[in-house]
C-alpha cells in the first residue's frame, strides 16, 4: 500500500482522537488490498484470525465513525470497503445471485448527471452511491 495513503490513514485517526495501532493498520491494509468489498467474515478470515471478532467489529465501527470505511448494501446484508478518501471514487454493480460486487470506475458524464439531478432537486450533494443490480456473466451461464 502506498506510504501516502498510510499517512492519510494515520492522520485521519489522529484527528478523530485515535492512535494508529498494528491491528488497525492490518485491518486497513486488508481492506485496501481487497479486489472487491468484503463481508466481516471474509475480512476476519483474510486477517488469519490474528485477533478476536469483537476487536474487529470495534475497529470497523470506529472506522465507519471517522469515515475510513463504508458499507456497500447487498440486500439485507452489507460488505465493507474503504471510502473515497482512500480509494478512487466508484460505483458498484451487484450480482443478485452470487453476491459478487463489481466496481464501476468513475465516469465524468455520470458524475455530471448526478450533480445536475441534485441541483434540480435543490440538494447540496455531499456524497452519493450508485448501485446497479443484476446477474453477472458467470451466473447467466446455464
Amino acid at each position: 500500500m502506498d506510504e501516502s495513503v498510510l499517512r492519510l490513514f494515520s492522520s485521519t485517526l489522529k484527528k478523530a482522537g485515535y492512535n494508529t495501532t498494528k491491528t488497525r493498520v492490518a485491518v486497513f491494509q486488508c481492506l485496501g488490498a481487497a479486489s472487491e468489498p468484503l463481508t466481516m467474515h471474509e475480512l476476519y478470515s483474510d486477517l488469519n484470525d490474528t485477533f478476536d471478532r469483537s476487536t474487529l467489529y470495534r475497529i470497523i465501527r470506529m472506522f465507519e465513525k471517522v469515515g475510513i470505511v463504508q458499507r456497500v448494501p447487498t440486500g439485507w446484508k452489507y460488505k465493507l470497503e474503504l471510502t473515497d478518501v482512500f480509494v478512487s471514487h466508484h460505483h458498484h454493480a451487484i450480482c443478485l445471485k452470487c453476491g459478487k460486487i463489481i466496481p464501476i470506475e468513475e465516469n465524468p458524464d455520470l458524475e455530471s448527471l448526478i450533480n445536475k439531478i441534485a441541483d434540480k432537486h435543490n440538494i447540496s450533494a455531499i456524497n452519493h452511491q450508485l448501485e446497479i443490480q443484476g446477474v453477472c456473466v458467470g451466473c447467466q451461464r446455464p
